[in-house]
């Protein structure tokens, strides 16, 4: 992974570009954490957003990254190691909401992210039930009891961020499955 400040740095379509490639190389597995990772973190980054605010001072999804980057991991604790780097690896997805937000050429990039993320949503029924980095609070976001269309649908009407959701490949890909398509306006959380 090329060092967090650099990547940073990037244009919005070469971000955009990057995380395309990291999401598309990751195991199957790590994609479907990354959703995990995902839905817990958004909450986090807009209750610091909120607070700061509050308080008068700025806080960006870049900041969270910067300050996540620079914990020092001890990578033989395996536990804490995964979960904290699917956790940077969801905050740099989630700067890619904040980027499409000002940059509509990027929104098909990250829709097609998107969808192969949802692609690993049956996947969770096996991962998350007996799985000690989640708490069970984290692993609440995902319904394991439906079935894995129904998984998928939900993760297209209301995980993708709206603006991605809304793209016609998203739309194409919830046909493909034969599923409900109607993503919502909005969600939980902000990213700034």
């Amino acid at each position: 992974m090329t060092g967090i400040s650099g990547v940073l740095n990037f244009g919005d379509e070469q971000y955009a570009r990057y995380i395309g490639d990291f999401v598309d190389q990751m195991d199957p597995a790590t994609r479907a954490h990354l959703a995990v990772a995902y839905q817990n973190v958004i909450p986090i980054i807009s209750a610091l957003h909120t607070d700061s605010d509050k308080r008068g001072e700025s806080f960006t999804i870049e900041d969270f990254i910067i300050d996540l980057d620079s914990i020092p991991v001890d990578e033989s604790d395996e536990i804490l190691s995964r979960r904290h780097h699917w956790i940077l690896f969801a905050a740099l997805l989630a700067r890619l909401e904040k980027l499409g937000r000002r940059t509509q050429q990027i929104r098909p990039m990250a829709a097609t992210i998107w969808t192969l993320i949802i692609t690993e949503y049956p996947r969770l029924k096996a991962l998350l039930p007996h799985n000690v980095v989640w708490t069970d609070a984290e692993k609440e976001w995902f319904e394991l009891g439906e079935s894995d269309g129904k998984l998928m649908e939900n993760g297209i009407n209301f995980d993708i961020p709206p603006q991605f959701a809304r793209e016609p490949i998203v739309e194409q890909f919830a046909r493909s499955l034969g599923v409900f398509y109607w993503p919502q306006k909005t969600r939980i959380g902000f990213v700034p």
